[in-house]
This record gives C-alpha cells, structure tokens and sequence, in this order.
C-alpha cells in the first residue's frame, strides 16, 4: 500500500514538472525537448519503482524461504513469479512505447522467462493506443513532401482509424489513384527519441538487477543488446521493404509454396524510412483462427464466420511450418518476428483452400551458405540421434560440444539418448536422466528453480550459440507455440522440419536440373525411410520403457526437470 502511494506521487510529481516546463518554455521545439525529457523521466521512476518491488520480493523468497521444502518453495516461487508478471505488465502498459515492445519480445523467449511472465506479458500482444491523427498525418505529409491539404493527391481514399497499432507505428487502409488497395504502415512521430531514451533506462535497470542478483547468475545484458540491435532495424522502413521484396521473391520462384503463401508487395516509389504502403490483405488475423478451433474443441457455440476459421486451422498450421521451415533450411533469410499479429489466414471457396500471409518484415536474419548447410545437418542428425552427425555439424557451426548435446533439448524436445521417439510422452526416469545431464553439462545447478536455469541458462546459450542462430531458435520457439495452439502436434512438427532439412542439404549444382532434382528428391526419400524407420524402432521399444507421464515440451519441461524430486 505504501508502495502504491509513493508511486503515485512520484508521478504526480513528473506529471506537473511537465506541465510546468511546457508552460514556461516558449520555443516549441525547446518545449517539446523538455517535455520529452521529463517524461523520459516520468517512465524511469515508473520502471525503478516496478523494477525495485520485483526485487524485493525475489529477495525475500531467497533469504527466508530458501530452506522450505521443495513442493511449498516452488509454491511461493510460483506466486512470487505472478505477482512480479503482473507488476511487469503493469510497467510495460504504464509506460508505453518501446516497454510495451520489449514485453512483447519478452513474453516469446520461453523457457527463457517462467511460464508466468509469459502468460500475462503475452497480453501485450494485443492492439496497443492509435496515435494522433494529426500527428500521423504530419508523418505521412514530411515523408511525401507534401502539404497537409494534399494527401488526396496520393489517396483517393485514406481511413482515419487504424487496422493495426504496435508500439513502433499503426497501419491505415487506403486506396491509390489506380484503385488499388493499400496498407499503409507510419512510424509513430518522435519515436526515435523515445527508443533512444528507453533503451538506456532498461539497460541501466539491467546492470542494477545484476548487482543485486549477482549470486543468481542474472544477466539480461546479451538480450538488451540483440534487442537494440534489432529496434534500429526495425525502425527503417527501408529496411523492411529489402527484406519483404526479397522474401517474396523467394516464395513466387518455389513452385510448391507459390500459391499458398504471400507476401504483400511493396510500393517503392511510396515509400520511405518512416513510411511504408503495401498491398492490402483482408485475412483474418492468425490468433483469431487459434481462438475458433481451441472453441470448436470445446465444443462451444460459433458464429458462422468463426466455423469458417476453425476449418483452415489444420490447414493454417501446415502452412506456418512449411512456411518457416524453408525460410530456415532452403532459404537461409529468416523472418524472425512470426508472432500473431503479423501473420493473416486468407480463406478460399467453401473453406477449402487457405493461403498463410505473412506481415512486418522487418526483422530477418540471414544465414551464410555455409551455416544453412550445418544447420540442414545438425537437424537431421538430431532427428536420427546421430551423435558423430551432430557434433560434426556443430563443430561447422561454431558451437562447443557441451552446448550441441543441449541443441536436441532445444529443438526436438529429447536428447539423443532419450527413448521416445519424436513428440511421444516421456517417462519420469527419462526425465531424471535429462536432469542429470543438465546438470553434469554445468547448466544446471544442484538445486535449481524454475527462474535458475530459465534467467541464467539461455544467457549462457547466448555466449555459445551465434547471434543469428540464437535468433532461429527463437523463431522456431514461437513458430512451436502458435502450431501447438493451431492444433498441430510436435511430432508433425519436427517430421516436417526434419524433412525440410533433408531437402535443403541436397546440392543443386549440377549441369542437369533435372537429373539435380531427381537426386535431390531420393536424397529426401531415403532421409525419410531413416527417419522412420528409426521413429518404429523407437515406437517398438516405447511401451515397455516404462509408464510415460506427459508430452515432453521445452517450454516448460526445463523447469520442471530442475523442480524434479528424485524417488
């Protein structure tokens, strides 16, 4: 309760340090910068005020309840984890801009952050505040290098109200002279100053956090960093146009996805670093497809529209892994932000067809021939348990041989020594034996919590793994998580990325297309007779493995591997 009252004095207090300037100051360029920095200001306290009741409370769990017994630690550690997720949402929403954006990215690096985190930061994910239509308009008209009373010289038709708004810009319809319909993206005014400012009141948290939580191992330093990294990125539209004509490109010229995945064209000649006018897609968001076949499992009443969208979600999640798995192993250039906002499903006649749109490219990562080559070899000397495979591929990779045994953990959800084949459940023992190996590889302490290896041991990851192949990771994670709730099961999952693998470390370069596709295609074939026929073995041996316990998933089994009492 004092917490809450100092909080709100603190505010109240920059609230009118801000008015005060802003009356006192004549010059409005003067004007602007003051209240930009006292607002600056405003969001700092907010976060030390959030940032430092989060600590306390970590703090305490450790110093006076670190000797209960494990099932009432992890009790108190989980409610510790909630209610510190719920100050982090808070902070996120009060402070808006680039807070919302960093909960956003937050929320998708399970097992990373605990489950709690994840779960109420992923609200984030939802429509953040439009801007000012003024303001936008003044955008759009300094980017053009037009006159406010001229913007129907480039738009018949513009709608004032927003189909989308995130954190860094919104996005209009509109209609070009020609007819043609057109989304048309604009970057919120003065959100440079606003990352700018951001950025160094989080990393200031961060090296304050890591201080107090020196013992624990906490760094968040190497996230900060890939973030900034990608937020300037980000912020030029320019850079989103390269990545989106090229991704297209990629797709039009690959005979099996041409048709059933599409990238909006970009209008060049209409765009520029804070602005960005593609084609329009009426598909209907991804999420809203999840939430009509998680109600049409339950069973629940639907509208006829939301029978409709439950229909594509099988074909939706085929799509998404198809999509990202050539991305990943035919294409080397990553689209490294599929969350649900920037996917769409168009739907075709009587449901029948659907075509997977993928929005906001402006986070890539692009894999050298070399690495792509690996990483085809590194997944499907996973997918076999190949160990001699797998270390040759990450030796290739740049990866120590501790953190390539850690990789199937990651990726497939088994280790390579774990009996059970792809997506099967796995037994308690198997999972004692993981946690031994966590702990015998050094990542994962005596007496580990949900948060000890999750803050600490992707940190680590992070000094080992290159940066884009962090990045992959990542994007495969979050690829995992919307397929899971799209219906789709691991095991369909791994198959296809596995085969996606086999198919793109097949050379092409040969004098005959022909002839190179058709070895090409039995270098697929006879990687799938392996592959399953390895998957039988495993099925075989299954049932007497003893009694499996649940769907091994690494989002939250890592946690609860650590959380695992021994019999």
């Amino acid at each position: 309760m004092r917490y809450a009252r100092l909080k709100q004095v603190a505010l109240r207090v920059s609230l009118l340090g801000c008015g005060g300037t802003a009356l006192v100051c004549k010059d409005d360029d003067r004007r602007r910068l003051a209240v930009e920095t006292l607002l600056s200001l405003r969001r700092a306290l907010h976060a030390a005020a959030c940032v430092g009741n989060m600590a306390v409370r970590y703090k305490t769990l450790s110093w006076w309840h670190s000797a209960q017994p494990s099932d009432t630690y992890r009790e108190l550690l989980s409610k510790t984890h909630e209610d510190c997720a719920k100050l982090a949402l808070q902070m996120c929403r009060g402070n808006g801009g680039l807070f919302v954006k960093i909960g956003q990215h937050a929320a998708t690096l399970a097992p990373a952050v605990p489950s709690e985190y994840v779960q109420h930061l992923a609200q984030l994910q939802d429509r953040a505040p439009a801007g000012d239509w003024e303001e936008v308009k003044m955008v759009i008209c300094s980017e053009l290098h037009l006159q406010p009373t001229d913007l129907h010289d480039v738009f018949v038709e513009f709608d004032v109200e927003p189909v989308g708004s995130a954190s860094l810009a919104q996005v209009h319809r509109g209609k070009l002279h020609d007819g043609l319909e057109v989304a048309v993206k604009v970057q919120h005014r003065h959100i440079d100053s606003v990352v700018a400012s951001d950025i160094f009141i989080v990393r200031c948290l961060e090296r304050i956090m890591s201080y107090v939580f020196k013992q624990e191992n906490f760094s968040m330093a190497w996230a900060i960093d890939e973030f900034e990294k990608n937020v300037s990125h980000e912020l030029d539209f320019r850079e989103e146009a390269k990545h989106a004509d090229r991704s297209r490109e990629l797709f039009e010229s690959n005979p099996d996805l041409a048709s059933s995945i599409w990238i909006p064209k970009v209008h060049r000649r209409l765009s520029t670093r804070r602005l960005l006018v593609m084609d329009f897609s009426h598909g209907v968001p991804i999420s809203h497809v999840v939430k009509s076949a998680q109600k049409r499992s339950r069973r629940l009443a639907m509208s006829p529209g939301e029978e409709q969208e439950a229909q594509v979600a099988s074909a939706a999640a085929r799509l998404l892994v198809q999509a990202f798995g050539t991305m990943v192993f035919s294409f080397g250039y990553v689209h490294c932000d599929p969350h649900p906002g920037n996917l769409l499903v168009e739907m075709g006649k009587e449901c029948k067809e659907a075509r997977l749109v993928i929005l906001d490219h402006g986070l890539y990562r692009e894999l050298s021939e070399q690495r792509r080559c690996a990483n085809c070899g590194l997944w499907q000397a996973m997918a076999l348990q190949d160990a001699e495979g797998l270390k040759k591929h990450c030796n290739s990779l740049g990866i120590d041989s501790n953190t390539a045994e850690l990789l199937p953990l990651y990726f497939t959800n088994r280790s390579l020594e774990t009996q059970a084949g792809l997506g099967q459940k796995i037994t308690i023992a198997q999972k004692k034996e993981l946690k031994l190996k966590l702990q015998s590889l050094g990542i994962l302490p005596e007496r580990a919590s949900a948060a000890s290896f999750a803050i600490s041991g992707l940190g680590l990851l992070a000094d080992r793994i290159p940066g884009d192949m962090l990045m992959v990771m990542r994007t495969m994670h979050l690829v995992a998580s919307l397929h899971r709730d799209l219906g789709g099961t691991p095991a369909e999952r791994f198959a296809s990325y596995a085969v996606a693998a086999a198919r793109g470390g097949t050379s092409t370069f040969m004098s005959s297309r022909r002839l190179a596709q058709a070895l090409a295609c039995l270098k697929v074939w006879a990687f799938k007779a392996r592959l399953w026929m390895r998957e039988l073995c495993l099925c075989m041996q299954w049932p007497w493995s003893g009694q499996a316990t649940e769907e091994f998933s690494i989002a939250r089994s890592l946690a609860e591997i650590a959380n695992h009492d021994d019999e």
